[in-house]
Formats: structure tokens, sequence, C-alpha cells
């Protein structure tokens, strides 16, 4: 069927050309939603699929001339025997563009402030992922390697699924290992090290022949550099130049709830999932998805949703300036870090055929705004906005 993209958090997408999490950009958004580096976030039914493969080709633009992204990507699927099977992705992400740099208050406000076309890069991803089936579950080995001028990371997984209840329940656990070399195309290199791990625990629950109910809790611990070398803050009245140092360990949570159910006689399907993230950098976050998946005849499905992201700042982020750093030193004007709330909306059209080909377009605004936060937000807050389309093909053999 391609991919899906239900919409994105700031968490999951290059916002303003970096990525809050360092390894997670546009992979994250062309592959499972809210999906942990080399660990899948979904307890789903362990069973072997048929031979397929399918492209897509991402376009994403940031309103205001700051960044474009371009990513085709590839993916297949191949049984082997008749208790294994093999998965490939392959993406090629390259941007351009403007890119907020430094943060000033030379003018009494707390501004943003682009530097040129600062942007210009690529990123390369190969995943690789083979499960063994059993009578009831399975067992997944899969590796991850991406590679871009500033960043190069690798991560294993393994996660295991057992069906029981008359396969009407399926609980699932995972762990994953990433290592990640991060460095700076601008000054000095940086030379700097992320290790990280991630686990994962959940259940899926079929609770009648047209609803189904998956809760999954991921934890996230991990050590290194989590800086942004290309952030600054500068201010006035008294002179200052800081630069971008936060905590040099991160361990995050999440708790994520979905429900599906089908109405056959509307022949539609209602599709809801609410995310809770927490940190120890002090950020909370709430994640609500809202979708229908309507038939429209025999080879037309149309799926409509929405998305709002909220969550509040950071312990250290600069909110107004002047600032100076805690008292160990973190500190960072990066609005990404602040409060604020997102809003994003699309709709995606699915053209199935008998000869097992489907097509598939999509198109999502993505809003972000500090009016849009559950609470008061980030003073001077600077609103963005961003549209992309996605358009695809696959082919189940």
């Amino acid at each position: 069927m391609g991919w899906e993209v239900v919409g994105v958090a700031v968490t999951d997408l290059k916002i303003n050309g970096q990525s809050t999490a360092p390894g997670k950009g546009l992979a994250a958004l062309m592959g499972a939603a809210m999906a942990l580096p080399g660990l899948t976030s979904q307890a789903e039914a362990a069973s072997q699929g048929e031979p397929a493969m399918a492209f897509s080709y991402l376009d994403y633009h940031e309103h205001g001339d700051l960044i474009d992204v371009r990513a085709p990507l590839v993916w297949g699927r191949m049984p082997i025997g008749e208790h294994y099977e093999l998965e490939m992705t392959g993406a090629l992400e390259t941007m351009g563009g403007a890119s907020p740099e430094t943060v000033t208050n030379r003018t009494g406000e707390t501004v943003q402030t682009l530097t040129g076309a600062s942007i210009d890069d690529s990123r390369q991803s190969v995943d690789l992922k083979l499960t063994r089936f059993f009578e009831k579950g399975s067992l997944g080995i899969g590796g991850s390697f991406t590679s871009e001028d500033d960043y190069h990371g690798a991560s294993v997984s393994i996660d295991n699924r057992w069906e029981f209840n008359q396969k009407n329940t399926v609980l699932a656990l995972g762990v994953g290992y990433s290592s990640d070399d991060i460095d700076a195309v601008d000054g000095d290199p940086l030379n700097k090290k992320q290790i990280g791990w991630d686990f994962m625990v959940g259940v899926t629950q079929i609770l009648s022949p047209t609803a189904i109910m998956q809760s999954n809790i991921t934890y996230a611990t991990g050590s290194g550099y989590f800086s942004d070398p290309y952030k600054w803050t500068f201010s006035f009245n008294p002179l200052s130049i800081d630069t971008d140092v936060r905590p040099n360990k991160h361990r995050q949570w999440a708790w994520l709830t979905r429900y599906n159910r089908h109405f056959p006689d509307l022949e539609g399907t209602l599709q809801s999932d609410y995310r809770f993230y927490w940190d120890n950098w002090g950020v909370t976050a709430h994640t609500m998805n809202l979708a229908w998946y309507q038939s429209i005849g025999d080879y037309w499905q149309l799926r409509p949703y929405l998305r709002y992201y909220d969550q509040n700042k950071a312990d250290f982020y600069a909110e107004t300036l002047p600032a100076s750093p805690g008292e160990d030193g973190t500190i960072s004007s990066d609005q990404r870090l602040g409060d604020f709330g997102a809003f994003s909306y699309g709709i995606k059209g699915i053209w199935e055929f008998d000869n097992g080909i489907s097509l598939n377009a999509l198109v999502e605004r993505y809003q972000q705004d500090d009016d849009l936060a559950i609470g008061s937000g980030s003073p001077n807050f600077k609103t963005f906005d961003a549209t992309f389309f996605i358009l695809g093909a696959a082919y189940t053999f």
C-alpha cells in the first residue's frame, strides 16, 4: 500500500532545517508514526506478507523561504521460504535553503535571525529487517544506517511478538541500540558521539469484529552530545554570546494508545490515537490524531485526517533575553524547545487495481505557533508553517 503519513509532530521532522532528535529526520516521517530509531512502536499481529515493493516521493516546503526537502524512498518485502521475511527500505533526502541560526534581542525583542542559504545537505539511509514467523508469534532483527555531511548513525533492534487468546491478543517487546557520530560543517570539527537505548512494550487487543485497540509504552535513554552546533544566542545590555548547550543525558518516555473502528454500513473506518510524552529536560507533550478511512467503490479510498500537538518548554530554554546559563551550563534559545502548539491537516487518496498495483497521493499543511498552545505559549515565538506532498506507488506480487 506504500507509505502512510498521518501528520508530523515537531519531534519527528526537521523543523527549520534541524531535527530536535539527532537521527530522527525524514525517515521517521516516511515510516511508522512515532517509531523509535530501529525499533517499531506497533504491537501488531505477526504474519508473513506477500512479496511487495513500493516507491514514494516527498516534496516538503517551509513557508518564508526556509527549507525545501525532496526525498525519494523505495521499500521491498520478500518472503524467504515458509517462515522468514526480509524487508528493506532505502531513502535519499536532499535539502536546501535558509535556517534560523542565531537568536538576538538587538531591537528589544527576541527574534530568529536567518543565515542566507545555510543549508545544503543530503542524507542517505538504509533499513533492513529479517523476521522469523512461528505458529503464534514472530522474532525480528533489524538494522539501519544513516549518513549525511555532519552526521553518521547506525542502529540495531530486536522485537518479539506473541499471539494468544485465540490470536485476539498480541503482546510485543522490543529493544534497540543506536550509535551516532556528530560533526559540524562550519568551524572546527566536533567529533562528538551519541549513544542510545530504546525499549518498547505493547499490546494489541481485538475488541470485536469491527474494533481494535492498541497501547504501547516506550522508553529511550541517550548519552552524549545533544546540543545544536549551529545555534547561537546574542544578548545586549549586557553583551553576551552563548552557544547552544543542552544536557548530555536525555531520557524520554511515551505512552501511545490507538483505537480503530470499522463501520460496515458506511464502508469507512475511524482511526484515532493519543500520545503522551515527557522527558528529563522538563518537556511534556500531547499528540492527538483523528482520521477517517473511506472506501469509494471497489478501487478508491480517501483518508482525511487532523493532528494536534502541544508541548511545554524545556527547563533550560532561554525564553527571554538577556539570559544566562543554568548552574550546569545549559542554555538554548532554539524555539523548538519552547511552549507552543501545532496543528496539521491533510488528505490521502488511494487507488487500488485488480492487478496488485496501487497508487497514492497525500497533501498536508503543518502550522506551529505559540497561540496554538494549551497554555500561554512562549513570548516572541516565530510562527512556522510548511506544506508537503507525497506521491507513491506499490505493487503486490
